[in-house]
């Protein structure tokens, strides 16, 4: 593989390498189940992803919602570009003249412990230590390319690229929320405040395909979906497919955001998009109906509409797809 060739070539123009990493960023290919295993066995000694790993280096449970696929390529590939804050490289001499260099695990008025390769550690006495220097330079070693085929670096950044530390929950009646550890603050739109973020979904209609479904509870979450260019996907052709959106109590219901598929050639499928709401979950009012498909749809609601229900879907026979939603309101 060219690209990863040319990136992982410390002789070759920075230049070049960075555009070669853009390449790399934009490839599909990579299976992120196959990618689990690759972590496993090549980055589990110094990193953590849930409860797999060794809590050494930093934990990467989240790193495709901090980094976009083309950071996270240069992490590995050129881990010395950006080096995570508490993760900088000391070099130690001590006086019997042996050299140790690694971040700072901890530190006493005795010891400094040092965390080298492989996810090892290192005790050292501060009386013994002659010099003691900071370095511009990452605990994590490169070359690390050259151990893995070059299926394997993409089956293992498909599957960083989907740790966001966000995970899918099921309720026992069907409904799907959104489990997220690390939470961010909750969205604003003028004076209204996102109702959405701890809603749970419901889809009703013919959403079968597990795979274009993968990232259906990132609808309403500001995750990205990964893979696609939408987070849930209907049969083509499907009748009146929705989705419902349950708040976790009545609420008065302002401002509703949505982004349609990312790919223009498909917005004409949002042909009869519409809104309706709900306080009970079975009588629904429509509230508002798309005058025309477009990629993004920024919709108001009359001042005391209050809902804790609220339905997305087509009006008619369609195929639905959106990117993501949020709702706004008291």
């Amino acid at each position: 593989m060219l690209p990863l060739e040319v990136a992982d070539n410390v002789d070759a123009p920075m230049n070049q390498r960075k555009k070669a990493i853009r390449e790399l960023a934009g490839l599909g290919g990579g299976n992120a189940g196959r990618g689990v295993e690759v972590f496993k066995r090549v980055c589990s000694a110094c990193h953590m992803i849930g409860d797999v790993g060794k809590k050494f280096g930093p934990d990467l449970s989240d790193v495709g919602r901090r980094f976009n696929p083309e950071q996270i390529i240069t992490s590995i590939i050129m881990p010395n570009d950006e080096i995570s804050k508490g993760f900088e490289t000391e070099m130690v001499l001590t006086i019997d003249g042996s050299s140790h260099s690694g971040f700072i695990l901890k530190e006493t008025d005795d010891v400094l412990s040092l965390g080298i390769a492989d996810g090892k550690q290192i005790d050292i006495v501060k009386e013994d230590i002659e010099i003691r220097k900071p370095m511009k330079a990452s605990s994590m070693p490169e070359g690390l390319v050259k151990t893995i085929a070059p299926i394997e670096f993409l089956d293992l950044i498909e599957y960083l690229k989907k740790q966001k530390d966000v995970s899918l929950a099921r309720s026992q009646d069907g409904w799907i929320r959104t489990v997220d550890k690390n939470p961010a603050e909750l969205r604003k739109h003028g004076q209204f405040t996102e109702l959405s973020r701890d809603a749970e979904i419901r889809f009703d209609g013919e959403f079968d395909n597990q795979l274009w479904n993968s990232n259906q509870h990132l609808f309403l979450h500001p995750s990205k979906p990964n893979g696609f260019d939408f987070a849930f996907h209907s049969k083509h052709e499907a009748d009146h497919p929705s989705l419902t959106i349950r708040l976790d109590a009545p609420r008065e219901v302002r401002h509703v955001h949505l982004l349609n598929r990312i790919e223009p050639q498909f917005h004409a499928r949002a042909k009869g998009l519409t809104i309706w709401t709900s306080i009970d979950g079975k009588d629904f009012e429509k509230v508002w109906a798309a005058p025309s498909e477009q990629g993004e749809y920024k919709i108001d609601l009359p001042a005391g509409t209050k809902a804790r229900y609220v339905r997305v879907g087509l009006d008619g026979k369609g195929t639905f797809h959106l990117y993501q939603g949020v709702v706004f309101g008291h």
